[in-house]
């Protein structure tokens, strides 16, 4: 019996922390859709002088785009994102299924609190460091636009016209040069 305790208690940690980090990284993809739709929140953040910041503090923005080519940084910010964002998400569901279907183990009823656990888990807020995760893609996003349109404007709105999800971003940062 207190093997049984032992064990549940240490699902329902790595539960509530796969769960949670699962839902995080939801949310954060979820946030950073909303703040690439939202003309109002953009005009806000995406100011001249905070895309400078970024701009020279960014390898994939400043200096040797010349070689590389802005469609090419855009790329692989994007795909560098994604994977690490796929990567640990795939790790977190996979230790929330193995917490989850480990405990049929102890019983059909800790199969059931655990994976009800797991969707409780989704209250998890997603706190700073998501939202500055979030924000640190757009702002480096809109930096590598923002120097398309210094450097090259008529193939960066050529560009921008087939990949839609961006063309808010560099109307903003176009005017904003």
């Amino acid at each position: 019996m207190v093997v049984k305790i032992v064990v549940e208690v240490l699902l329902v940690c790595v539960i509530l922390i796969s769960g949670s980090t699962w839902w995080v990284l939801k949310k954060r993809d979820k946030l950073l859709d909303t703040m690439i739709e939202d003309k109002g929140y953009l005009e806000r953040v995406l100011t001249p002088e905070l895309l400078e910041q970024v701009a020279a503090g960014h390898p994939l923005v400043g200096g040797a785009v010349g070689e590389i080519g802005h469609e090419v940084n855009l790329r692989v910010v994007e795909a560098s994102d994604r994977k690490a964002q796929m990567r640990l998400r795939q790790i977190s569901l996979a230790f929330s299924l193995l917490a989850v279907f480990g405990s049929f183990w102890l019983g059909v009823w800790f199969m059931v609190a655990n994976t009800l656990l797991f969707f409780l888990s989704a209250a998890t807020p997603l706190g700073k460091s998501g939202t500055k995760n979030a924000l640190d893609h757009l702002l480096t996003i809109a930096a590598i636009l923002r120097e398309w349109s210094k450097q090259d404007d008529a193939e960066g709105s050529k560009w921008v016209s087939e990949e839609k999800r961006y063309q808010m971003i560099y109307s903003i940062v176009r005017r904003r040069k």
